[in-house]
Parts: structure tokens; C-alpha cells; sequence
């Protein structure tokens, strides 16, 4: 039986790219959170991964704020993982120079190499426990 779920996951997940590479790359967000919102009944166990990392890591009750950032934070998982279905689109240069922006861009040496610093959402539990076993609260 469990089979048969994670092939009906892998199936589902499977078509959820394939439609996300039609949709434009402005529009992940909005479209993140309307699967989250759809699938919200079904998103339990991550629900409760977050929750008890945010009570573990930083003290937090079972309030509205907690449950408005568990929702953000899965849309956020959504996307990252709805951009990482699009990633080829990142070979072209016209779609980087639209969507990526780069700051200081004429200090860039092309001999020295390059550092690309960007936003992640999709792992801020482990800068928690880190904090956390630092002695933070």
C-alpha cells in the first residue's frame, strides 16, 4: 500500500512539473501558493515537521503567527522547488538578465572567478538548531 502512495506521489508531482514549466517564471509565486492552499490537507507531516522546529528552535507556541509562518514557509518550499523545475530556463541570457539581478556587476573579474550570494527558503531549520546549540534562544 505505501507503494502504491509514494508511486502516486512521484506520478503527481511528476505532472505538477510538467505544468510548471508552461507557466511563466513571475507567476511561481502566486502559483506556489494556490498548491499550497490545494494541498494543504495533505501537506500534514510537513506541517508538523515545521511546527516542531519552530517550538524546538525558538520557543514558539501553537498560535496564528505559527501557523501563518508554516504556511509561508511551504509556500516557499513549493517554490524553490517549482524554480528548480525551470532551472534550464536559466541557461538563456536574456532570462537571467531579466530575473537575476546583480549588484556591483562592473567589479566582477571573469579571471578571479565569481561568488553567486542568493536567498534560499527552503532549509531555515538548520541555521536554527546551529543558533540553537550556540547558546541563542
Amino acid at each position: 500500500m505505501k507503494l502504491i502512495k509514494h508511486l502516486l506521489e512521484f506520478i503527481f508531482l511528476v505532472i505538477v512539473m510538467i505544468i510548471t514549466n508552461f507557466i511563466p517564471f513571475r507567476f511561481l509565486q502566486a502559483f506556489a501558493a494556490s498548491l499550497t492552499f490545494l494541498l494543504w490537507p495533505f501537506l500534514a507531516s510537513g506541517r508538523r515537521r515545521i511546527l516542531y522546529n519552530v517550538q524546538t528552535n525558538m520557543g514558539w507556541d501553537d498560535g496564528p503567527e505559527t501557523k501563518k509562518f508554516i504556511r509561508r514557509n511551504l509556500v516557499n518550499q513549493i517554490r524553490v522547488t517549482l524554480e528548480i523545475a525551470q532551472a534550464w530556463k536559466f541557461k538563456s541570457k536574456r532570462f537571467m538578465n531579466r530575473h537575476v539581478n546583480i549588484l556591483q556587476f562592473d567589479k566582477i573579474n571573469p579571471e578571479n572567478g565569481t561568488v553567486i550570494i542568493e536567498g534560499h527558503f527552503g532549509n531555515w531549520e538548520i541555521p536554527g538548531v546551529i543558533m540553537r546549540n550556540l547558546g541563542y534562544t
